[in-house]
C-alpha cells in the first residue's frame, strides 16, 4: 500500500468507527444495554491501527534521519558556481559547503531534499492521526 493509501485507510476506519459507535448508541438507547463484545472489537481494531501508525511514524523518522535537511543554495563567486546546504541547527543558520557539483550529483541531492520534505509532511500527518486515535480509544 502506498504512502497516501495509509491515510485513506485511516479515514475509512475513522468513518466506520463513527458509524458503528452511533449505531451502538442507538441500539443501546432502544434496548437499554450495551453490546460489550462489539465495543471490544472496535477498540481492538483501533488499537491495531494505532500500533500500525506508530510503526509507520518510526519508519518515517528513520528514513528522515538518513536524508539531508535544509535547502540547496547556489552561489556564483568570481564566475565559479559553488553549492551550500542551508539548514537550521537549534536557532542558528548553518551554511555547509558542498562544493562544485556535477549535474547528476546536484539532481541527486535535490531529490533527497525533496524526499525528506515529503516524508516530514507525511510524518506530521501520521502524528495528527495518532492523536485522533488516542482520543477515540480513551
Amino acid at each position: 500500500m502506498g504512502l497516501s493509501g495509509n491515510y485513506i485507510c485511516f479515514n475509512i476506519l475513522y468513518c466506520i468507527y463513527s458509524f458503528f459507535t452511533r449505531l451502538i448508541l442507538f441500539f443501546t438507547y432502544l434496548s437499554g444495554n450495551l453490546k460489550e463484545d462489539t465495543m471490544k472489537i472496535l477498540n481492538g481494531v483501533l488499537n491495531e491501527e494505532l500500533d500500525r501508525l506508530n510503526q509507520l511514524k518510526k519508519n518515517y523518522e528513520k528514513q528522515i534521519a538518513k536524508l539531508p535537511k535544509g535547502s540547496l543554495i547556489r552561489k556564483n563567486i568570481k564566475g565559479n558556481i559553488y553549492y551550500y546546504l542551508n539548514y537550521r541547527q537549534e536557532k542558528k543558520k548553518i551554511f555547509k559547503y558542498i562544493g562544485k557539483l556535477p549535474g547528476k550529483e546536484f539532481e541527486n541531492l535535490l531529490d533527497k531534499i525533496e524526499e525528506r520534505r515529503k516524508l516530514e509532511k507525511l510524518n506530521k500527518q501520521v502524528k495528527k492521526d495518532i492523536k485522533k486515535l488516542e482520543k477515540m480509544i480513551k
